[in-house]
């Protein structure tokens, strides 16, 4: 039997249970098996578990939740740690830099102005210029896409695409000429490319109007069950 790790802060003892865990001689069978394929599914379920939380309240709940996010950080932590890729205070360090770097205004004295709106604007053109950086770009408007992940929610990928890459067309002329070649045509095709151009212009009219399509579009979903619920009690 192995012992329980009780030395060190929590974190400390996390990181010590996982690698017993993960032990191929004396570890949990399934724990070993896992790989950073295997695991990715269940990360982005515990991700949207937190935000479920998040949005009902229910704090007992995202406190239960945060741990099992955290526990999917420290697993695939543990998996790169074991191929010589990486490891957890790697990681934790890397996002100090990181967070230091994103907050010029309050670390490194800048004159950058103190409002919340002025503080998102400059996060993201550091995150541009850190892409270009990255990518090898010497004009940093030219835009890297390929940190958008492809399996990212459509509406939200979508906003994320027309935010780095600037689209700037009139939402609500987008939206007008996509309802009209929706209701002009019954072919399939042209039917199928309208929704699609229908559904990118209703992201691009939420983003001018200030709104999240996806949390729009979640909220809608919550109201249709609770409806549909109540009429039915």
């Amino acid at each position: 039997m192995i012992a329980i790790p009780i030395d060190g802060t929590p974190i400390e003892r996390l990181k010590t249970l996982m690698t017993i865990l993960r032990d191929r001689h004396d570890g949990c069978p399934w724990d070993v098996e896992q790989t950073f394929e295997t695991l990715s599914s269940y990360t982005i379920e515990e991700a949207y578990e937190v935000d479920h939380a998040i949005k009902q309240a229910d704090y007992e709940a995202l406190k239960e939740e945060l741990g099992d996010l955290l526990l999917q950080i420290i697993f695939h932590a543990e998996i790169a740690r074991e191929s010589g890729l990486f490891d957890f205070d790697m990681i934790s360090e890397h996002l100090f830099a990181k967070l230091i770097r994103r907050h010029p205004h309050v670390f490194l004295n800048s004159a950058v102005s103190q409002t919340s709106a002025d503080q998102a604007q400059l996060w993201e053109q550091l995150k541009e210029e850190e892409r270009a950086n990255r990518s090898g770009l010497k004009d940093s408007a030219v835009s890297d896409l390929s940190d958008i992940p492809i399996a990212q929610p459509a509406l939200s990928r979508t906003s994320k695409l027309q935010q780095r890459l600037h689209f700037s067309e009139d939402p609500k002329a987008l939206c007008d000429r996509a309802w009209e070649n929706l209701k002009n045509t019954d072919s399939k095709q042209f039917q199928e490319e309208a929704i699609g151009e229908l559904l990118f212009s209703i992201v691009a009219l939420s983003r001018d109007l200030g709104f999240d399509a996806e949390e729009l579009l979640r909220k809608r979903n919550m109201a249709f069950e609770r409806n549909h619920m109540n009429s039915h009690a």
